[in-house]
């Protein structure tokens, strides 16, 4: 079975809720009280100088902050761009997110090496697709990720 944040994807009628972007206490608080699964931060260090994300990041020591005071109900997710895999296991063992949401586009080997030093973490891959038909490409992607059994979720 695949599973993202804890949802079995054979129940479909489970709606897990995820909000991303979470940069201060009141707005991880509100998550909270509003019942949200999951809250996704993006730290500013590891992203291409040319990254939007950067714009929507917070400083690795805020993220730690706020994982730290996460209700436990909650997963915490830290959202990834960079491919430098020894940095992406330095930064979530800093940071101790309980599910890592990778946006670059890895190899396999690449989750392999994530997989096997980032014990109790899930991982999640992230795949945007900007066209209007989905590509056979993606389909392949998606087919190939679900199978090697190394990720457990896309979003």
């Amino acid at each position: 079975m695949f599973e993202v944040f804890g949802c079995n994807a054979a129940m479909p009628k489970l709606v897990k809720v995820k909000v991303c972007g979470i940069t201060n206490e009141a707005d991880l608080f509100a998550c909270a009280e509003e019942g949200v699964d999951a809250v996704g931060f993006i730290i500013k260090e590891g992203h291409p100088s040319n990254s939007r994300l950067l714009d929507d990041g917070i400083a690795a020591s805020v993220a730690a902050s706020l994982i730290s005071i996460t209700p436990s109900y909650m997963s915490t997710v830290l959202i990834i761009r960079d491919a430098d895999l020894q940095g992406i296991t330095s930064r979530c063992h800093g940071l101790g997110p309980s599910v890592l949401q990778l946006v670059p586009d890895l190899p396999l080997q690449s989750l392999e090496y994530l997989r096997s030093h980032l014990e109790g973490v899930r991982l999640v891959k992230s795949i945007h697709e900007c066209s209007a038909e989905l590509s056979v490409e993606l389909l392949h992607t998606v087919t190939a990720l679900k199978a090697s059994g190394l990720v457990d979720g896309i979003v």
